[in-house]
């Protein structure tokens, strides 16, 4: 499984040669585009806690005035420092709500952060994070 850096690096560098080739070779053109996206997080929420075994719900919404090319979640156990489940997909539309779901495989307590990110057509990126607990 790629973990966030991975993901995030193959997806900006992929946007920025589709975008490239959208704009033109013109260094001095000005961003058309520099509002970020709208990035709303529904599920977990914040410091929930599950039993072991769970099937957890990951659920967002974003948008965006323009369009959004990227979007990607990455779920990080805190206790160890590693990405432990990751999804991302390329889009195209003004707005989009996602749904998946993470199976915790913990079986001690363990503090995980979802990260979820989302990329608009310009390059402008909202990042929103949130930490939930698995427990006995």
């Amino acid at each position: 499984m790629l973990g966030y850096a991975a993901l995030r690096y193959a997806a900006l560098l992929g946007l920025g040669l589709c975008m490239s080739s959208l704009s033109g070779c013109e260094d001095d053109e000005p961003l058309l585009d520099a509002i970020q996206p709208m990035l709303e997080i529904s599920s977990p929420q914040a410091d929930e806690v599950f039993p072991f075994g769970s099937t957890v719900d990951l659920s967002f919404t974003a948008s965006d005035n323009d369009a959004l090319v990227l979007w990607i979640i990455n779920i990080n156990n805190i206790n160890f420092g590693n990405s432990v489940w990751a999804d991302a997909d390329s889009l195209s539309g003004s707005s989009i709500s996602i749904n998946r779901t993470f199976i915790i495989s913990a079986t001690q307590a363990t503090e995980y952060e979802m990260i979820v990110t989302v990329v608009d057509a310009s390059g402008n990126e909202a990042i929103r994070k949130r930490r939930f607990y698995a427990g006995p």
